[in-house]
């Protein structure tokens, strides 16, 4: 989404902000609903399964698109970014994510659920 946004791409920049969101909704549902079901439940798999197809829709409608609008309009000329604060603020998101997920985890386990 940024990326578009840099390129002055705003509809496309909105159309992976769409991407986003529906990525941390199936991020967050299938963890919590691995919480919140029994322990011999078969979500571990299919949440991978999940994640894959995600990832791979994600590439074959935005993201291979990206790269070959860059190719085409950069060449090996594209101005790069560094990646201190992208790794960052994808460290601070990983942390308040298992944050949240222990916190709730702790939160079934002492109201009788879950496991």
């Amino acid at each position: 989404m940024k990326n578009w946004q840099a390129l002055g791409e705003p509809a496309k920049a909105s159309t992976a902000k769409v991407w986003v969101i529906v990525t941390l909704v199936v991020i967050v549902g299938t963890s919590v609903a691995a919480i919140l079901m029994p322990a011999n439940n078969a979500l571990g798999g299919f949440s991978r399964l999940i994640g894959f197809v995600l990832l791979i829709g994600w590439y074959a409608s935005s993201g291979r698109g990206q790269m070959a609008y860059v190719k085409s309009q950069f060449g090996q000329d594209y101005p790069r970014k560094g990646w201190g604060m992208p790794l960052l603020f994808a460290l601070l998101a990983f942390i308040g994510f298992i944050a949240f997920t222990v916190g709730l985890t702790l939160l079934t386990v002492g109201a009788g659920g879950g496991f």
